[in-house]
């Protein structure tokens, strides 16, 4: 957890908080307000949990659902899948690599990619597959193939 701001607070029997918690992915928020309102004395569970936002994607830029009236509405408005990922290396496949990666197979790329997770690329710059590099063999393997 990186921020937390007491929003609003209403006393009494069923006292309720407001709390607005600024964090990473794997923090478990009820498990938070399990565990502050034990530590209180009061017992606490997550009443409403709303998600501001996902790494650059926030609320606020977000398409309602009454915007979303046809196919060519919602194709206007999708993103490229690589905007949800993590900052990730990115290596570009050429395409006797991207065939075999999309067999479930390593390769070798140049330059050779760094340690953490991995994304691949085509020739055309599209999201091939996820995956990881394996310094023994110098290469990249795929964990996850996309269609």
């Amino acid at each position: 957890m990186y921020a937390a701001s007491l929003l609003d607070f209403q006393a009494g029997p069923h006292a309720v908080a407001r709390v607005e918690v600024r964090c990473g992915s794997g923090t478990y928020l009820r498990a938070i307000a399990r565990d502050l309102g034990e530590r209180l004395g009061v017992g606490g569970y997550l009443g409403r949990l709303v998600r501001t936002a996902y790494g650059p994607l926030t609320l606020d830029n977000a398409v309602r659902d009454d915007q979303l009236t046809s196919a060519e509405s919602v194709a206007d408005r999708l993103l490229p899948a690589e905007v949800i990922l993590p900052d990730m290396e990115r290596v570009r496949l050429t395409i006797e690599q991207e065939a075999l990666v999309r067999q479930g197979r390593a390769v070798r790329v140049v330059p050779e990619p760094g340690p953490g997770p991995i994304r691949a690329h085509d020739a055309e710059g599209r999201l091939v597959a996820l995956g990881h590099a394996d310094p023994l063999r110098r290469t990249f393997v795929p964990e996850k193939v996309l269609n």
